[in-house]
């Protein structure tokens, strides 16, 4: 997985612990536990995501990767701690390969003794956002017997 970190507000110490600790931790978590049908050449995105745009060199030349993810990290008003979602998706599978994720470090902690696994939980579940866990993807996905694509149900 790739990520592209685009982080600003809050203090330095949370967009570290961001950074160098709940995202590659759930990266690492996910690595060790999914398997995917890969990639063939290279994932170019060259549409913003969420409001984000990727960096230049993603947009030109792309990256050997499965997944790309987006990750901002700033101080907001609303009430959230965290959201994601899928934008791009593979046109053979359907599979997300491009997403973004937003932490509101405003209602973010580390000081107590379950933060770290309290926002560990909470990383987890939105990057299962863009894995394709959301409600308006369902209809894509693939029987394993057919090969085709599910209908909704309801």
């Amino acid at each position: 997985m790739t990520i592209n970190l685009a982080i600003g507000g809050g203090s330095y110490q949370l967009q570290e612990y961001v950074k160098n600790q709940l995202v590659p931790s759930a990266i690492s978590f996910f690595q060790s536990t999914l398997k995917v049908i890969q990639t063939v050449g290279p994932l170019v995105v060259q549409e913003p995501c969420g409001g984000l745009y990727p960096s230049l060199d993603l947009m030109i030349n792309g990256i050997e990767t499965d997944l790309i993810i987006l990750v901002t990290a700033g101080v907001y008003e609303e009430s959230f701690v965290a959201a994601a979602m899928p934008c791009g998706l593979d046109d053979n599978t359907y599979r997300p390969v491009y997403g973004v994720i937003y932490f509101n470090l405003k209602y973010m902690s580390t000081d107590s003794t379950t933060a770290l696994q309290e926002n560990l939980s909470t990383t987890l579940h939105e990057m299962t956002h863009i894995l394709g866990f959301a409600s308006d993807l369902y209809y894509l996905y693939i029987n394993p017997l057919t090969g085709q694509t599910i209908d909704p149900v309801g």
